[in-house]
C-alpha cells in the first residue's frame, strides 16, 4: 500500500482554474514510466469559477472522462454535441486521432465546478474520435461501490477503449472494501474526492486529495465523516498507449 498526500499534488492556479494534477504511478519510481500508472495517464482534480471559459482546443489519443461533482459545465465539441453536465450526468470523450472541445462555466452558476478529468491511455492510437454521455439516476452510490466507466464488454455506462474500470461510492459513517484485484497484473487507485477515511488494520488516515497504490490486496477503509470515494482497477500488463497528449 503505497500513500501519496495531497500536499505532493502538483498545481496549476490560474485564478478562476485551479488544477491539482495527480501522477498515480509516482509513487512506484519506475523510470520508464515516472507518473502514469498502466492504462491510467493523469488525473487532474480542478475547481472552475463561474464565468471561467476554457476555450476549444484538441486532443489526440487520450480516452477523457470528466467526473462531475459540484457545479455545473456546458461543453461544447467538434462532432457538434451542446450539453450540460453535472453530477447526475457525465462525459467520457474518446478523443482517437484528433478531437476539440470547449467548457464554459455559467456566470450565473451559485456554486464553482469541482470535478476530475480523468486521462486514460487508449489501448491504440489514432481510433475514432467519439464522445459519449450518460445521465445517472442517482447522484450518489451510498456505501457500495458504482461502476462509472470501463472496457467494452463490460456493464460499464461510459466505454473506455483500453483495460481500465473506474467505480465511486459515497461513504456515509460506513466501512466499504475495495474492488478485488482478481488477477496477476491488476493494480488499484484509491483516490478521496472529499471526505476522510480511516484504513483499518493500519489506522493511516486518507483526507481529501490523498491517493494510494495497491498491488495484489484489498483494504477495507471506514468513514470518519461522509467521504467521496473514486477506485480504479487498472491492468498494468495490458496493451495501452502512450502517444496521447495528456496521458503520457
Amino acid at each position: 500500500m503505497l500513500i501519496s498526500r495531497a500536499s505532493e499534488r502538483h498545481i496549476i492556479d490560474q485564478g478562476k482554474f485551479i488544477i491539482r494534477m495527480i501522477s498515480p504511478g509516482k509513487k512506484l519510481g519506475d523510470p520508464k514510466d515516472p507518473f502514469g500508472l498502466g492504462p491510467l495517464g493523469r488525473m487532474d482534480h480542478s475547481t472552475l469559477d463561474p464565468g471561467m471559459v476554457i476555450p476549444m482546443h484538441p486532443h489526440m489519443n487520450d480516452e477523457i472522462l470528466s467526473y462531475m461533482r459540484k457545479g455545473q459545465m456546458m461543453h461544447r465539441d467538434s462532432h457538434g454535441h451542446i450539453e450540460l453536465l453535472y453530477g447526475h450526468y457525465m462525459m467520457m470523450m474518446n478523443a482517437g486521432k484528433v478531437f476539440y472541445h470547449e467548457e464554459t462555466c455559467m456566470d450565473d452558476a451559485d456554486e464553482k465546478v469541482e470535478m476530475l478529468q480523468i486521462f486514460f491511455r487508449p489501448e491504440e492510437d489514432d481510433l475514432e474520435s467519439k464522445v459519449q454521455f450518460h445521465h445517472f439516476e442517482f447522484y450518489h452510490s451510498l456505501d457500495e461501490w458504482r461502476l462509472i466507466g470501463g472496457p467494452q464488454g463490460s456493464d460499464a455506462p461510459l466505454l473506455i477503449r483500453s483495460q481500465a474500470w473506474l467505480y465511486d461510492t459515497h461513504l456515509k459513517y460506513d466501512t466499504i472494501e475495495t474492488p478485488p484485484l482478481e488477477k496477476e497484473g491488476l493494480a488499484g487507485f484509491l483516490y478521496v474526492f472529499d471526505g476522510s477515511v480511516t484504513v483499518l488494520g493500519s489506522n493511516d488516515v486518507l483526507q481529501k486529495g490523498d491517493h494510494v497504490v495497491l498491488q495484489n490486496e484489498t483494504i477495507t477503509v471506514q468513514a470518519d465523516d461522509e467521504a467521496d470515494l473514486v477506485f480504479f482497477v487498472l491492468d498494468t500488463k495490458s496493451k495501452y498507449s502512450r502517444n496521447g497528449m495528456y496521458a503520457r
